[in-house]
């Protein structure tokens, strides 16, 4: 499952429903899954690296590639993510940051 999370509360509350996270320092976007999520960058270069990956990118986003290799770099190991309350109301508020 993939999920974007703008909040503590949101990824909270993602913890809560996945045993395994997986995402970015800042939290904005979450992976989750039942089963273990590895993060192995070298497979993604190559595969981004693919001619059958650059072919179906086509020439003009093909150019888009580099930056993609420069941020897998970036990407962490899984780690713990921040505790928080859980998002348990009705109301979208952390979904579009009201108050």
């Amino acid at each position: 499952m993939c999920t974007w999370a703008p909040t503590p509360r949101i990824v909270a509350s993602f913890r809560e429903a996945f045993p395994h996270v997986l995402g970015p320092r800042r939290q904005s976007v979450l992976l989750g899954s039942n089963e273990p999520l590895t993060v192995d960058p070298e497979s993604w270069r190559s595969r981004l690296r693919s001619p059958a990956v650059q072919a179906h990118l086509g020439h003009e986003r093909a150019a888009n590639i580099q930056p993609l290799l420069e941020r897998i770099a970036l990407v962490p190991p899984p780690e713990e993510l921040s505790e928080g309350e859980l998002n348990r109301d009705l109301f979208p508020r952390d979904e579009f940051l009201t108050p």
